[in-house]
């Protein structure tokens, strides 16, 4: 899933910089945004920011009312278009956080980031090898705080012993 949130920065002269930021930042974010958005960014109008890792671990208890606040992380990087806006983006949002953000010279650094494409995948394979037809779960697995070390292991990830 991506998440955006758009946040207005205003000086007193009027508004500076509009950003929406996407949350996290692959995918072909920056694909989608210049064919949505194109002219808008083209003019100057609109800063369009992919930040890697995702800002927040939750895990939803009610929908739409109630959810387990797990992490904040602790640093960000961010990939802007126009790039030249990356560095204001990456300061706005470090206001917003209170957290580092780095800004990044240009989209292809985001979508090159290591961290979804090597856990997700090793991640959902240990939960799901096993499957098979029909085959019905007793609950909804954590993704996070069940990530045993034999899956690390099997997986490469270097964290577990093979």
């Amino acid at each position: 899933h991506t998440y955006t949130h758009t946040h207005t920065h205003t000086h007193t002269r009027g508004i500076d910089l509009v950003c929406s930021y996407g949350m996290p930042g692959q995918g072909g974010l920056d694909l989608v945004a210049r064919e949505v958005f194109g002219k808008i960014i083209a003019r100057g109008k609109l800063t369009v920011a992919g930040i890697i890792p995702m800002p927040l671990n939750c895990r939803i208890l009610e929908f739409g009312k109630k959810v387990d606040f797990a992490s904040l992380k602790d640093s960000y990087e961010l990939a802007a278009i126009p790039s030249d806006q990356a560095a204001p983006a990456a300061k706005l949002l470090s206001r917003i956080l209170r957290r580092n953000v780095q800004p990044l010279s240009h989209f292809a650094a985001i979508a090159l980031h290591a961290s979804n494409p090597n856990i997700h995948p090793a991640r959902l394979y240990g939960l799901f090898s096993d499957h098979r037809e029909g085959k019905v779960y007793k609950e909804n697995p954590l993704f996070y705080e069940t990530f045993d070390e034999k899956v690390q292991a099997e997986r490469g990830l270097g964290w577990g012993k093979k």
